[in-house]
C-alpha cells in the first residue's frame, strides 16, 4: 500500500475513534472542559499517530537458503492505453470536493470579516471588541470580536447576559478550535465523522459558555429567559460562535444537569488511555498489514536458485531483504510501480496477436543507485519481455539498500501483468 494512502487511511480511523469515543463516553456527562480537550487532542493525535506508528518488520531469519524463494511486490497491471480510463475518477472527485469545501469556508471566513468591519464599535468595558451590526439577526463572537445586532441592543434586557456568554468564547479561544476543525473538514470532506465532530465540539462550546455565564452569578432562571428572548431569526454563520445556537431544550437540560460524579470523571480519564491504546493498535495493524503486502512473498513460479540469493557476485554480497530497503524517488519500492506503469506501453503486435499473461524480471539495484543485471526470470513474449526491459533499465537513480549502516547491492523482482481487459 502506498505509503501516503497508508497515512491517510490511519488519519481518518483514528478521527473516526475520536468521535465514537466521544459519542459513546463523554457527550451526555457534564465534563465540559475535558470533552473539548478530548476532541482537540483526538484531531491532532490523527496526523501524529501515523508517524510513530510501530511498523512490523519482516525479520531477515524469513530468508533462510532452505526456501530460495526471491521476494516479490504485487503485480503491475498494464492495459493497452485506449482501455485505460483517461481521468482518475477518485482523484478527481477529491479534488472537486475538497475545492468546493474550500470555497464555502472562504465564503464564510470573508461574511464574518465584512461584517465585522462594517460594523459601529460600541464602548462597553468587556476587554473585547463589541460590534453593532445591522447586517445580522443574532449575537456571535469571532476571536476578539463580539457582534450584536441593532435589535438586542435597542429592545433587549439580556445584553450583559449575551456579552458574558460570548466573552466565555474569547477566553477560551473557542474560535481557534473551529477554524482548526473546519480546515481539517476541507482535507477530509468525504469522512462524515469529521462533520460530526465538530458539530459536537460546537456543542461543547455552548456548554462551556452557558456555564461561564452561570459561574459568573446570574441566576439560571435568568439566563432561560435571556436563551428564549434570543431565539434566532435567519442563517446562522457556520466558523462563529452563536449565543443561541443549539436547542433551547438541550442546552437548558443540560445547565439544570448535575456536575458529573466521581465516577463518572473516572470513567471519562480512563477512556483517555483507552482511546491511546485503541490508536496506537490500529497504527500497529495497519503497518502489519501494509508489510504483509509489500513484504516478501513466496512465489511459487518463480523459485529461485541458489545464485539469486544473498551470492557473492563480482566480490560484492546481493541482497534481497536489508535492514534499510533501497528507496525511490524518496518513497520506497512500491513507488517504482507507479513510475514503471506511466511508461510501460502494451506492445502493438500483443495486443494484436491477444497475448497476455505476467512478466517476472530480476535486476539488482547497484550501490550508486543504479540498475544492473536486468534479466527476465519468466517471460510472455518476445514483444512484452522486451518491453519491460526497455522500461526497467532506463530507470532514474534509486537511494541504495544499506545492510549494518553499510550501502550494499539489492536484488528485487517486479511482476508486471499485461491484460486486454
Amino acid at each position: 500500500m502506498n505509503n501516503i494512502l497508508l497515512s491517510v487511511l490511519e488519519v481518518n480511523i483514528v478521527i473516526t475513534l475520536t468521535y465514537l469515543c466521544y459519542y459513546i463516553f463523554l457527550s451526555k456527562e457534564k465534563t465540559h472542559k475535558l470533552n473539548r480537550a478530548f476532541i482537540i487532542t483526538g484531531v491532532i493525535a490523527a496526523f501524529i499517530i501515523p508517524f510513530i506508528g510501530i511498523p512490523l518488520r519482516v525479520s531477515s531469519d524469513y530468508i533462510t537458503e532452505s526456501a530460495l524463494y526471491i521476494y516479490i511486490i504485487d503485480p503491475i497491471i498494464v492495459t493497452p492505453r485506449h482501455l485505460q480510463p483517461s481521468v482518475n475518477i477518485v482523484n478527481t472527485l477529491y479534488k472537486i470536493g475538497a475545492v468546493i469545501t474550500s470555497l464555502l469556508f472562504l465564503y464564510k471566513l470573508l461574511s464574518v470579516i465584512r461584517i465585522v468591519k462594517s460594523g459601529k464599535r460600541k464602548d462597553i468595558n468587556a476587554n473585547c471588541n463589541v460590534i453593532v451590526s445591522s447586517r445580522v439577526k443574532y449575537a456571535f463572537s469571532f476571536f476578539n470580536n463580539i457582534v450584536l445586532p441593532e435589535s438586542i441592543i435597542k429592545n433587549s434586557s439580556s445584553i450583559n447576559e449575551i456579552i458574558l456568554h460570548e466573552k466565555t468564547h474569547i477566553k477560551q479561544k473557542h474560535s481557534y478550535d473551529i477554524i482548526l476543525l473546519e480546515l481539517i473538514s476541507i482535507l477530509f470532506w468525504y469522512n462524515p465523522f469529521i462533520w460530526m465532530l465538530k458539530k459536537s465540539l460546537k456543542t461543547v462550546h455552548e456548554y462551556l459558555a452557558d456555564e461561564g455565564v452561570l459561574n459568573a452569578g446570574v441566576t439560571s432562571e435568568r439566563y432561560h429567559i435571556s436563551i428564549i428572548e434570543q431565539t434566532p431569526i435567519g442563517k446562522m454563520l457556520a466558523i462563529t460562535q452563536n449565543f443561541n445556537s443549539l436547542k433551547l431544550k438541550k442546552r437548558i437540560i443540560m445547565m439544570n444537569k448535575k456536575k458529573s460524579t466521581t465516577k463518572s470523571s473516572l470513567k471519562a480519564l480512563f477512556m483517555v488511555p483507552t482511546f491511546i491504546v485503541a490508536c496506537m493498535l490500529v497504527s500497529v495493524t495497519i503497518h502489519a498489514q501494509s508489510s504483509a503486502k509489500s513484504a516478501p512473498k513466496k512465489v511459487e513460479v518463480v523459485k529461485a536458485t541458489k545464485s539469486d540469493v544473498n551470492k557473492n557476485e563480482t566480490e560484492d554480497e546481493i541482497y534481497v531483504y536489508t535492514e534499510q530497503m533501497p528507496k525511490f524517488q524518496n518513497g520506497d519500492i512500491l513507488n517504482f510501480r507507479n513510475w514503471v506503469s506511466k511508461n510501460l506501453i502494451y506492445p502493438e503486435k500483443a495486443i494484436k496477436k491477444g497475448t497476455q499473461g505476467t512478466v517476472y524480471v530480476m535486476f539488482v539495484i547497484e550501490k550508486d543507485g543504479t540498475l544492473s543485471n536486468v534479466e527476465i526470470k519468466r517471460g510472455v513474449s518476445k514483444e512484452c519481455d522486451n518491453e519491460v526491459k526497455r522500461v526497467i533499465a532506463k530507470s532514474p537513480k534509486w537511494k541504495p539498500a544499506k545492510e549494518k549502516g553499510k550501502e550494499v547491492r539489492f536484488k528485487a523482482i517486479i511482476p508486471v501483468k499485461f491484460t486486454l481487459g
